[in-house]
């Protein structure tokens, strides 16, 4: 299987609400880590992503040492490499400040890389690519398009402080993808209830086949999937008994873990549990998780 994906490698600076500040790779690299921690050794990663001139030499070294993965989406920015500060007020609440931010990416820099099973968006920054580039991947692409909203409900002040916005044409963004992602909040502020998210999904532009993934932290997750215009609801249980030391990037990870388990097996419910179980995991270390030790604890399951 050959997975594309398209976001935002970003620099995290994360102080945690107990006061400790750690500092690693982040953004895309979440998704493209637990891909790799699931990843058979025929499957191919293809990151799509700018990385600065102070970084680019260091990402890209950095996954050459993985046989699955591609490097050559990755597009050298003459600029300092997007860094982001998270704050964190209590494991759910962050204030975010967004540094040096890229532009969006191109078609062109895309559409070499469209032989691929799936396509996985993480709209890291919000403007990964503008909603044409968008359409213009599902004209084109005939397979799986999985995104995670993520900070496409976020403004940036003149500081680089993000904020919540209204999002334009959200119906066109979830019209163009067959899986779709977001948390409570990101679902809320697009227009959701969360008590009952059906109405916002009926009155959107989803259709048979297509699914929408609600994450919610410690609660788990549930995932809608539209069957002979019939709205079926699968509910997954958070993992038990783990100690969650950083939550950042869970939800990066969960879109991973789903979209490859959805891929391979087809079985929604399965895929879902499997995400929320990645995603566990993923939060028990500090930073950017590494995929052969998230591969571990997966197999081992401690």
């Amino acid at each position: 299987m050959k997975f594309l994906v398209i976001g935002t490698i970003v620099r995290d600076i994360i102080r945690s609400f107990d006061g400790r500040t750690s500092r690693s790779t982040g953004g895309l690299c979440y998704t493209i880590n637990s891909l790799l921690s699931l990843a058979e050794k025929e499957d191919r990663i293809v990151p799509v992503s700018f990385a600065g001139r102070d970084f680019y030499e260091e990402i890209t070294d950095y996954y050459k040492g993985y046989e699955q993965i591609v490097t050559d989406g990755l597009v050298l920015c003459d600029q300092l490499n997007n860094t982001v500060e998270l704050d964190y007020i209590n494991p759910a609440e962050r204030q975010e400040k967004s540094l040096h931010p890229f532009p969006s990416l191109p078609f062109t820099a895309v559409e070499n890389f469209l032989d691929a099973d799936a396509v996985i968006i993480n709209m890291i920054s919000g403007w990964d690519l503008e909603l044409p580039v968008l359409k213009n991947i599902r004209d084109k692409f005939p397979g799986v398009i999985s995104i995670d909203l993520h900070s496409l409900n976020m403004g940036r002040q003149n500081n680089g402080l993000r904020y919540f916005r209204p999002v334009s044409k959200i119906e066109s963004w979830m019209e163009y993808a067959d899986i779709v992602q977001a948390n409570a909040k990101e679902f809320e502020n697009i227009g959701g209830n969360l008590k009952q998210p059906q109405i916002f999904l009926s009155q959107s532009c989803f259709k048979d086949g297509n699914i929408f993934n609600l994450t919610l932290g410690s609660e788990g997750s549930s995932s809608y999937y539209y069957n002979k215009n019939e709205l079926q609801q699968y509910n997954a249980l958070p993992v038990e008994n783990l100690q969650i030391n950083d939550p950042t990037g869970c939800g990066d990870v969960f879109l991973a873990g789903f979209l490859y388990n959805y891929i391979k097996t087809k079985n929604l419910q399965d895929a879902a549990d499997n995400a929320n179980r990645i995603a566990a995991f993923s939060g028990t270390m500090n930073g950017l998780p590494d995929p052969d030790i998230l591969r571990d604890k997966l197999r081992k399951n401690v």
